[in-house]
């Protein structure tokens, strides 16, 4: 389509009076637009609550969730309005497939749903086909201009969808007797509501959403209008173009006025009577006679030009005819040298808009009691006021900054303080002594199996489960997982093994279980245990707990060094 076909008044307008450009067109433009949607959207909501019959919550969600997609419909019309060639009912749901699949749908109803300018931005993916990268360099260009104001458009738009709505369950419950607020929505937070209340809001929604959503997508395409416009100087060049049709009019026209001055030569000199005088005076005559004056030096006038009917608002022509291209200034053969170009005309057209002249009264109240006529006192200066403030404006500044690098630096301490402490732990001394038993490393043998082994064969089972027992507690502690307070009990430490080590389940829990609850019946118990139970533990020691006397010599050194990862 055309630029100069549009049939809106292009000029640069705030992003407000935009929006009410875009009412505006909904209602110019409303036999073309409001038929094809509803037949669209009211089909489409029928079928999505027949297929949710059964959870009408869902069919709200679904219809909701889709409304990107019914946005289509509406821009499809409105655009076609706009350039005076208003697509039909059959003629929109010939395009529905191609509009429903057009590019940035599946975005549209995935990750860019919750756009906040929705329908400003609807233009780019449909009217100009962008998609990936180019629509979203598009959107950004055009975004710097219009799209704070789209997104106050969609957050307004919501909220009166959301109270027109509530405004339909609070009109109808005035006139249902019996109990106060059957039908507030409200209760539905705490209480499930029946099934044709909630069809009823269904249908509530689905009537609300057909009377604004139009309004919605008019508004944002107004908004996309009005960016190019501003960025791209849409009227300067309609202005220019219409200017040039103006210039080949008046062209034409001298062409035509020397055509006709060529041809009354001619006919002077045709049969040899173009040397009468008295010839000559009497073809004039007739041409005089039987012609008006002026008639084929001029253009037709304004009013005779077919012209559209004038809209409801100046901005916007009707749909059905295209904005005309303004009509040339009337010229005269002696014009034909230098042609008019409607300047004055036009100079003329815009004088009478509105805007110039406009006179309007204001109020003010003013003080007319005692005194009220005595000439003002020489004003305060408030210089040094304004430099207090912008100094104080500074300090609060700076002491901001700095008390926020306090903070910083303070967390870092913190968190410094924090990693050192746990490595500090870890680089304490070995104990030496743990549940009454010794666990100095170099107390043990390097080979702690073997050692229980022939404690066990000279009958000595204390021996061999105290080598066990205390050769498990070194490893753990060399381990460094977690730590042993002094006032622990074998049962704490049984806890943390099993905490750290994969669970009570897991094989290295239980053998340590096995192992504490064998030598607390030993040890504290006095009872006796079976020499075939502690080779059972003697045999499983190495597949759970690595300390040879090799290592733990080196652990010993270590930690006399303070270096080794041990915890008390």
């Amino acid at each position: 389509m055309r630029l100069e076909d549009i049939s809106v008044r292009l000029r640069k307008r705030s992003g407000f009076e935009a929006i009410d450009l875009g009412y505006a067109m909904t209602i110019a433009w409303r036999r073309d637009i409001f038929p094809v949607w509803a037949s669209v959207y009211l089909a489409a909501a029928v079928l999505i609550n027949l297929i949710c019959f059964a959870k009408p919550l869902v069919a709200t969600f679904v219809i909701w969730w889709l409304k990107p997609a019914f946005d289509r419909v509406i821009l499809h019309v409105l655009a076609g309005a706009a350039f005076g060639a208003a697509p039909g009912m059959a003629a929109t749901w010939r395009a529905l497939p191609r509009l429903l699949t057009g590019s940035g749908m599946f975005a549209a109803l995935t990750w860019r749903r919750f756009d906040g300018a929705r329908s400003f931005s609807l233009p780019i993916s449909q009217l100009e086909k962008q998609s990936g990268k180019a629509a979203a360099s598009r959107r950004t260009v055009l975004g710097r201009e219009g799209r704070g104001t789209a997104v106050w458009l969609t957050i307004i738009s919501a909220h009166f969808e959301v109270l027109l709505v509530l405004s339909i369950y609070a009109f109808a419950e005035m006139f249902l007797p019996g109990n106060a607020g059957s039908i507030n929505p409200f209760r539905w937070i705490v209480e499930s509501p029946p099934d044709w209340l909630q069809w009823l809001s269904n249908f509530f929604s689905v009537c609300v959403v057909l009377l604004l959503e139009p309004f919605y997508v008019a508004a944002g395409f107004a908004l996309y209008l009005n960016t190019r416009t501003t960025l791209e100087g849409w009227d300067i060049e309609l202005a220019f173009k219409r200017m040039s049709e103006r210039l080949r009019a008046a062209r034409r026209l001298a062409a035509q006025s020397a055509a006709w001055r060529a041809g009354g030569r001619e006919v002077r000199h045709v049969g040899g009577i173009g040397t009468s005088p008295g010839v000559v005076l009497v073809l004039a005559g007739f041409l005089a006679a039987v012609s008006p004056p002026e008639a084929s030096a001029q253009v037709p006038s304004p009013q005779a030009a077919v012209a559209p009917s004038p809209a409801a608002d100046p901005d916007i022509a009707p749909a059905s005819a295209p904005a005309a291209v303004p009509p040339a200034a009337p010229t005269t053969t002696a014009s034909v040298g230098t042609p008019s170009t409607g300047a004055a005309q036009q100079a003329k057209q815009i004088l009478s808009d509105p805007i110039f002249g406009e006179t309007r009264e204001t109020w003010s109240l003013k003080y007319v009691g005692p005194g009220s006529d005595r000439k003002p006192s020489k004003p305060l200066r408030w210089d040094w006021l304004e430099r207090f403030g912008e100094w104080l404006a500074y300090g609060l500044r700076a002491l901001a900054w700095g008390l926020g690098a306090v903070v910083i630096v303070g967390l870092l301490y913190l968190l410094i303080r924090k990693f050192e402490k746990r490595d500090w732990q870890r680089r304490r001394v070995m104990p030496d002594m743990l549940f009454g038993l010794d666990v100095r490393p170099d107390s043990l043998p390097d080979d702690v199996p073997g050692a229980a082994a022939q404690a066990l064969s000279r009958g000595d089972v204390r021996l061999a489960l105290s080598l066990l027992y205390r050769a498990a507690l070194v490893s753990l502690i060399a381990d460094g997982r977690f730590e042993i307070a002094p006032g622990d009990t074998e049962g704490t430490c049984a806890a943390h093994v099993a905490r750290h080590y994969g669970g009570a389940a897991s094989a290295k829990p239980e053998y340590f279980r096995g192992l504490v609850a064998t030598w607390q019946r030993v040890a504290y118990a006095r009872q006796t245990v079976s020499g075939d139970e502690v080779e059972q533990l003697i045999a499983a020691w190495s597949a759970h707990f690595s300390l040879a006397g090799r290592q733990a010599q080196r652990i010993g050194e270590r930690a006399a060094s303070g270096t080794v990862g041990a915890l008390t």
